[in-house]
This record gives C-alpha cells, structure tokens and sequence, in this order.
C-alpha cells in the first residue's frame, strides 16, 4: 500500500525499482560531482606547485648567472696580470751575421721572443700559452676566423730557427686529373723547402723565422698553386717579395703583409668552398 491506496504486487515492484533507480542515479550524479570537485582541486594543487617549482627554477638559474658574472669579473683581471706575452722564458735567439740560414737572411726581430708579441698584435691572444723553455703558442682555427683571418692555424715555438709554423687550407683540384695535380704539387714542393703540403688535411703549410715571411711563401705558393705564375716565375718572385716585409731591406714597405694576406683571402674565398 502506498499512500494509502493498494497497488497489486506487480505495480509495487515496479515503483520501487524506480525510486531505486532514481536514487541510483542521483547518488551516481553527486559522485561525478564530487570527483570533479576533486580533480579541479588537485589540478589547482599541482598547477600551483608548478608555479613554485618555475620560480624555484628562475631563482636559481638567475643567481648562477649572476655567480658566472661575478666569477668572470674576477678571472678577467687576473688573466690580464697573470699573461704578459713580452716577458716569456724563451731563450732562442736569431742566428748572427756569417751563420747559415737554409731559408732566409737574418732581420733584427727574427727570434720567437721578438715575433710573438708582435703576432700577438696582429692576431690576437693565442689559445694555448706555454712562457717556459722551448715553450710555445698556438692559434686555433675557430679563433683565426672568429678574428676575421685565413689562417687556419698558427704555432710558434721557443726554437732558433723556422719557428713559426703556419697552416692554410687549400684541397689540391684531383678533379683535373692525377698527372696534372702531381706536376702542380711537384712545382709547389720545389719552390722552397720551408713549404709543405698534407694531403689527409689538404692544407698547406709553410715554416718561417718571421710571421711576415710566412705570409710572403703562403702567398707566392698560392699564386702558383692557382696559375697566375709558373714554378720560374714563383722562384724569381720569392726572393723580391720577400725584401719588401725585411725591415733592413731597401725595399720595405710597411704595408705590404697586409697586403699580401688581404690576397691570400681573396685567392682562398675565390677558390675554395665554405666548410
């Protein structure tokens, strides 16, 4: 009976499955409810510990900044008093009037202690840096071109004679044919022997007394390298060129390294691929 009215057994179970189901259903509703209730708090939780977490991250990425600025402040200074590059424990010394040079005549300025301060000027500090006996410095490529150079590499060291090596990358043309590339190496390697050539890193190098010697048979060898001269003309031009960078030469201009080395990147960026 329900409200006073008997429904026949049938109808009786039916209502109650109903307000059963109903029930159910709401009971079910508030449950969604609830859940949602807590996943939005969770999400506020976790959102706000990330916020914490990025201002964490923030904090400390600003006070490393700031100890690497600070530490930098410091290291700057006491490079610049800890490296003075005149005053090294290089003992080499130029070889003296009547003593035989296999490659070129003595000027004033040809020992490592004299050149280095003046490659230091024209190039920069070095990347590595060793003051003591027989000692050396070395320019990295990286450096050289960061600098605005073409030199791939630089190295002089605390010997008395052909001290300062130079590199220069130049890949031999193999494409116009074996015999051609070995009469063109052929002539290059008979130009003078202070000039080199490695095939693995295809550069060309050269040992000097004088950084602008260097240049003058980096950029005679490029000139018959590339066919602006023969092997004849290569061997009478060397000797003249070079007196124009010797500083107890007539014919020394002041200039003319620079010169010379402004050609070298022309010739190079002409002929060469970006690598």
């Amino acid at each position: 009976m329900i409200g006073g009215v008997y429904l026949p057994d049938n109808q009786y179970q039916l209502l109650l499955e109903k307000q059963l189901w109903t029930q159910r259903q709401q009971a079910q509703q508030e449950a969604k409810e609830r859940e949602k209730i807590h996943h939005q708090l969770q999400d506020q939780f976790y959102q706000h510990r990330l916020h914490e977490l990025e201002n964490t991250v923030l904090q400390q990425k600003r006070l490393l900044h700031e100890q690497k600025q600070r530490h930098l402040a410091q290291l700057v200074p006491q490079q610049q008093q800890q490296i003075d590059y005149t005053k090294v424990n290089w003992i080499s010394q130029p070889l003296q009037p009547g003593q035989n040079d296999p490659y070129y005549a003595v000027a004033p300025d040809q020992s490592p202690s004299r050149q280095l301060p003046q490659i230091i000027k024209h190039y920069g500090p070095p990347d590595i840096f060793d003051a003591s006996k027989f000692g050396l410095a070395v320019w990295k490529r990286d450096t050289l071109k960061k600098r605005g150079f073409c030199i791939e590499r630089i190295i002089i060291s605390d010997y008395p004679t052909n001290f300062i090596e130079t590199w220069v990358y130049f890949p031999l043309p193999y494409a116009r044919g074996d015999d051609v590339t070995t009469k063109l190496l052929a002539d290059y390697m008979a130009l003078d022997p202070s000039l080199g050539y490695d095939s693995i890193k295809q550069m060309i190098f050269n040992d000097a007394t004088r950084i602008d010697n260097a240049i003058v048979y980096i950029v005679v060898a490029l000139r018959l390298l590339i066919g602006k001269i023969n092997l004849a003309e290569a061997r009478q031009l060397l000797p003249m060129i070079l007196n124009t960078v010797n500083p107890v030469s007539p014919s020394y201009n002041i200039q003319a390294s620079q010169l010379y080395e402004m050609e070298i990147c022309q010739m190079l960026n002409s002929r060469i691929p970006v690598y």
